[in-house]
Parts: C-alpha cells; structure tokens; sequence
C-alpha cells in the first residue's frame, strides 16, 4: 500500500545483497531479497561470470551485468533527470514521493557532496546510490553504496547533501544519449516488488546455465549487448571471455602485464557466485531436486576457501607487489578453475530427473 506523500518518515524493507561486486546487483538485490517469492528467480541466476578486456584495461562481473530490466519480481522505469527537475521542486521531494509510493530508486549521486564517501570534499566521483528511506523530521535519507572501504553498506545521508549531489554532475555531461539509455547517469532508476510473483525456478534453465559455464559460452546472444556499452562509453574495442575459461584469460594476463596492483572484484565476483551456489545447493535439496547434497556443498566450500586465499594473497599483493605473490595468484586460479569443473560437472550429474 502505498504512504501517504506527506508522512513524516518511510522506509521500505532492505537486506544486505548477497551479490554486491557490481552496484547494479547490490542495488537490485537489496530491495528483491525481502521478497520471498523473488529467491526463486535468484536462484536461476547469478550463475555465468565473464571476464572483460579494454585495451590494458580489465574487469569481472556477473552476467548479465545489470539485472533490473529482466528481473520478473519487479517493475520498473526510467525517469530522465531533466524531468524530475522540470516537475518536481527539488530531487529531495522526488524522492520523497516515490519511496513513499513503494519505489527503490538508484541515481547518480557526486560523492564529493556525501560524507560517507571516501571522496567527501576531495574528488567529484559520480556513482549510484540506491535511497530507499526518509525522516522529515531530521531531514536524513536511508542509503545503500560503497562506503565502508568498497563494502557496500547502508547508512542515512542528509537532505540538502543528495540535493547538492543530484544537481552537481557535471563529470557526465559529455556522454552520449546511448551511453546515458544504459548508464542512467541522468536517470532515476525506479522498481518497486511486486505483491504476486509467479516466477517458478526453472531447473532447465538452471541445467542449461551450468553446462555454459563449463563451456565458456558467450550467452550475452540470449541477452543482447546492451550490457557492455559502459565499456563502449569507454573503449573503442574489448573483448569478452565467459565461463572457466575466464581464468586461463586472467592467468595470461596477470603473468604478462607489469601490474602493480590487482583490481579486487576478479576474486570478489567468484567468491560471491560460490557463496550463492552453496546456498543454492541447499535450496535444490529441499526442492528433492540434486542428490548427495553434502559431497557437493563439501566441494563448493573447498572452492571458496581457495577464493578467499587468493584475495589474502592479492590483498598482500596490493600493499607490496612481487612477482613470487603474483605466480602464487595465478596457479592457485587454475587450480580452482580444475575444482570448479569437477563440482559442476558432479553437480550436473547428480540432478533428479
């Protein structure tokens, strides 16, 4: 049911995002977790990995890359920034009013505006925020956004600081139409649960998922491009790796560039989609749908206790780099790489028909 526009304080039921590497996901996932139903589309999802280039650049994440569009739990829209300027006094009344009326919202906000935020009064940073709650009365909203040292974590944010970092994007004026449709740095992106989901998990689909991501196949075909066009925005070329093979792309490359640190989100993302599939073994059980439950979960924990030995030794790596860290790095990704195709392929024959 919707609040009324001019209840003195909201909040809508928030949960720390299981998948939270790329701000897209936290964002999503925040709100969709505390809808019960919505596990059941989770579970089919957050499964495929893919590794992108940009000229000497690198990045890992999930694929999809941005979830919101497809998701069945929500609904959802668009709302230019020009418009909310044009029709609503402030952006602070906008969102006001939209999470009175049940919505989620994520927009661009200039760090620079935002104590929170490791860039507060040093550098104009644009990043999204998810705001899903008020208070009138001490004129605070309720946010979600990476500011407990890449953490994404949740914290109240004053009025007139979201007004000052709404307005004050300048830093993306120079994108085009195109990149703006897929970036929403002008947009307000708005979803809100829905009260009847009827998205069943699809144990096909699920099947089909696993044996892509044994075969690196490039599914961005079922999905459209849309999703890479933050590296268009970017890049002139990039190319794209799915799957395990993946980390024999990450091996190469981490062995032949003069790197002087390592970005976190290539063991971030693996630990995450690890954490997840542990989970969503024990969710395939109660569903009578996997067998021997206990020699799978064994060997998906094994996999993320490697992952998480990998992100000490790129933390170290970090601090002080050494090649002798950095060969630790790469062989311990093949060997988890060989475990990961021997649980999914376990995993794969212990379906119930």
């Amino acid at each position: 049911m919707n609040k009324d526009i001019f209840v003195e304080s909201y909040e809508l039921p928030i949960d720390q995002p299981i998948v939270s590497s790329n701000s897209e996901h936290g964002y999503l996932l925040s709100g969709v977790q505390t809808n019960k139903k919505a596990w059941e589309w989770i579970m089919n999802n957050y499964i495929h990995q893919v590794l992108v280039f940009c000229q000497t650049n690198y990045d890992m994440d999930f694929f999809p890359m941005s979830n919101h569009a497809i998701c069945p739990c929500i609904d959802y829209q668009r709302i230019s920034k020009e418009l909310i300027l044009e029709k609503w006094s402030s952006a602070v009344e906008f969102l006001i009013e939209s999470i009175s009326k049940e919505n989620y919202v994520y927009v661009h906000l200039n760090w620079y505006y935002l104590k929170p935020s490791s860039d507060f009064k040093i550098n104009h940073h644009m990043h999204p925020t998810l705001i899903y709650g008020f208070d009138r009365n001490q004129e605070l909203f309720s946010v979600g956004d990476f500011y407990d040292n890449g953490k994404f974590t949740f914290t109240q944010v004053p009025f007139a600081a979201v007004e000052q970092a709404f307005k004050n994007n300048e830093q993306n004026k120079k994108m085009t139409f195109t990149n703006i449709r897929y970036n929403s740095a002008y947009d307000a992106i708005l979803y809100k649960n829905r009260k009847e989901s009827n998205y069943d998990f699809d144990k096909k689909i699920f099947v089909n998922a696993i044996c892509d991501y044994l075969n690196s196949v490039d599914i961005s075909k079922h999905y459209g491009r849309g999703d890479y066009f933050f590296y268009q925005r970017k890049y002139e070329t990039f190319s794209t790796t799915f799957g395990l093979k993946s980390y024999n792309m990450l091996y190469d490359f981490l062995l032949s560039e003069p790197l002087d640190y390592v970005k976190y989100k290539i063991i971030t993302v693996p630990i995450e989609r690890i954490t997840l599939m542990i989970k969503r073994l024990d969710f395939l059980h109660k569903k009578n749908m996997i067998k021997n439950v206990q020699e799978l979960t064994d060997k998906f924990v094994a996999i993320k206790i490697k992952l998480e030995i990998v992100k000490g030794l790129i933390v170290k790596f970090n601090l002080t780099p050494k090649h002798e860290l950095m060969v630790k790095i790469c062989n311990l990704l093949l060997v988890i790489k060989d475990l990961e195709s021997n649980a999914y392929t376990m995993l794969l024959e212990n379906i119930c028909n």
